[in-house]
């Protein structure tokens, strides 16, 4: 069984709660591909009992690059939800 090593953390922060939740619930329902080899969970800064307004991403990987190809894919979803909350919220 292999190990996942490699780690990455990512704290976006947003306006509000209700922001946090709606790009959490838009990006957590995609499955993980190959879920052997990377693993993502998503949590709400109030989750954590933080003070702060923000959505946590957390991968763990097998490898440097299939960290880097997840979290390249998730910045990239990230950015139309993002781009969806100027438009639409």
């Amino acid at each position: 069984m292999t190990t996942m090593d490699y780690k990455l953390d990512l704290n976006i922060p947003l306006e509000s709660l209700q922001h946090v939740e709606y790009v959490k619930n838009s990006l957590s329902p995609d499955p993980v591909l190959k879920s052997t080899e990377i693993q993502v969970d998503f949590y709400s800064s109030k989750e954590l009992l933080s003070d702060d307004i923000a959505l946590i991403i957390k991968f763990q990987g097998q490898s440097d690059r299939i960290l880097r190809v997840a979290v390249n894919n998730m910045i990239e979803n990230l950015k139309t939800c993002i781009e969806c909350l100027e438009v639409f919220a």
